[in-house]
């Protein structure tokens, strides 16, 4: 199939080594001139492992991955542990700690070796369709139009292409944004060696959640023994608006208010620079299109079924998402397996 992807974020480069990989015309175009990953800390739950290491990515993600054994909640005033919660061994795959900006350059570089093309400075501004295919202009002076079987718009929250794929839903398609902004901050270990009240830290290689009495206020932190990494979330519950989710710095006054009484390690963290973030679900991401990848292979002729591929797709994936299972390491392609057999229609 020819497929555009458009956005060379986590998703979108994810998603065009997924497809690449299988022998499929991958075409990924993004508005910026180069990858601008950003940082930050995210897990990939035991459902999304189990397709990356079917991809062949079980080596490369292993080499930057820390496997999270337990969550640890502390007193976000003292530090001290409240409770620790052991995993359970619901799947034979990792659930794993790593960095987002590391995911990045994993998926970008393999994404490359596969063969698919990925180009900088393409900012897109129509996306449209009709019977025979899908089509993508771009914002050039050419005002290009590439043609695909499917594309996918995988452009972050602040999405342009959205409206005009879910603009005939009746829906309302803008992101339901959370009363909780997380504000993240990255670490090295010769960072954190530099300054002594760090030292605590640097002995949380477990996942650990920090909460306040009241709710107003947590942390989420770790630190990754595998790339000698820290990274935290500081969560800050109040109003907040779509405008400023990604690119703009963190207000770190705001913030080192916020958490004035934290213990002294946490408050040491807010020294460093930090910037807003939405904490994705990565882990669903994956599944996504380890999901839509296996449907495409079960059909004869994909091209000609793209409406039925996407209708399947919709149906076995919208109805995962608000119960979560992805935190209990469901196979999400085995779910597909057992749609496709239940339905009557065949690809």
């Amino acid at each position: 199939m020819r497929i555009i992807i458009v956005g060379a974020g986590l998703g979108g480069l994810c998603a065009a080594f997924g497809f690449a990989r299988k022998g499929h015309h991958v075409r990924v175009l993004e508005q910026r001139p180069d990858l601008s990953p950003a940082g930050g800390a995210l897990n990939i739950r035991p459902g999304a492992s189990k397709i990356l290491h079917s991809w062949g990515l079980g080596p490369d993600l292993r080499r930057v991955s820390a496997d999270t054994p337990a969550n640890v909640f502390r007193n976000l005033a003292t530090g001290e542990v409240a409770t620790r919660a052991i995993a359970t061994e619901i799947s034979e795959y990792p659930d794993w700690g790593t960095s987002r900006s590391v995911l990045i350059e994993i998926f970008y570089q393999k994404a490359k070796d596969a063969g698919a093309v990925i180009t900088f400075n393409a900012p897109v501004t129509n996306v449209e369709d009709d019977a025979h295919a899908a089509y993508v202009t771009l914002s050039s002076s050419s005002g290009e139009r590439l043609e695909a079987d499917l594309v996918l718009a995988a452009d972050g929250i602040r999405s342009l292409i959205r409206d005009q794929i879910l603009r005939e839903t009746g829906q309302p398609i803008d992101p339901i944004i959370t009363d909780v902004t997380l504000y993240g901050v990255s670490l090295t270990k010769e960072e954190m060696e530099n300054h002594p009240g760090l030292a605590p830290l640097m002995d949380q290689s477990y996942l650990n959640i920090y909460m306040s009495d009241g709710g107003l206020v947590h942390v989420t932190s770790r630190y990754n023994t595998t790339s000698g990494s820290y990274a935290a979330l500081f969560g800050v519950k109040g109003s907040t608006d779509q405008r400023g989710l990604w690119d703009e710095k963190g207000d770190i006054g705001y913030v080192r208010e916020m958490f004035k009484g934290a213990c002294p390690e946490i408050r040491t963290a807010l020294d460093h620079a930090m910037q807003p973030s939405a904490a994705q679900g990565f882990s669903l991401i994956v599944e996504d299109i380890g999901v839509l990848e296996h449907l495409i292979s079960q059909a004869s002729d994909p091209s000609a079924n793209v409406k039925t591929i996407t209708s399947f797709w919709q149906d076995i994936r919208k109805a995962r998402c608000p119960f979560l299972k992805w935190a209990q390491g469901t196979d999400a392609i085995a779910e597909a397996e057992k749609y496709l057999k239940g339905s009557r229609s065949r690809l």
